[in-house]
């Protein structure tokens, strides 16, 4: 029995169980080996501050099947969660500062809650499967 394509990137995670954002999941994938080891080394204090002061976060190819956790990284400009099977956009509230949103190759049907993202500039939602585009949701 041969093996059932995968035609859209987000099919790669049916059948797994969902990925959940958690503190030490973004810190892995965003930070370098090094950056990763000295956070280790850090106080409780100079590790909050260090977490505030991330500005780009590598979410991407992981499973994710929500947008949660994401409170800490209010500093943060840059969000990479292409290639997840996401559904929703939601909980950006957090991330004022956001300028770059990938969401790409997800399973959005409803573009919404963006309105809060007033810094954005970059928006790619290509590869989904978009079935309602309401321009008032786009942050103005």
């Amino acid at each position: 029995m041969a093996e059932e394509e995968i035609s859209h990137p987000a099919q790669f995670w049916d059948g797994k169980p969902p990925t959940t954002i958690t503190l030490r999941l973004v810190l892995e994938k965003s930070l370098t080996q090094a950056q990763l080891l000295e956070y280790d080394s850090l106080d409780e204090q100079e590790a909050l501050e260090r977490i505030r002061s991330l500005k780009s976060l590598h979410l991407q190819w992981l499973g994710l099947s929500e947008i949660s956790g994401l409170e800490a990284f209010d500093a943060a400009e840059v969000l990479y969660l292409q290639a997840n099977r996401l559904s929703r956009i939601e909980n950006l509230e957090w991330l004022p500062r956001l300028q770059f949103l990938a969401l790409q190759c997800n399973r959005i049907a409803v573009v919404e809650n963006l309105t809060c993202l007033t810094s954005l500039e970059f928006l790619d939602l290509s590869r989904n499967a978009i079935v309602e585009l309401d321009e008032r949701e786009l942050p103005k």
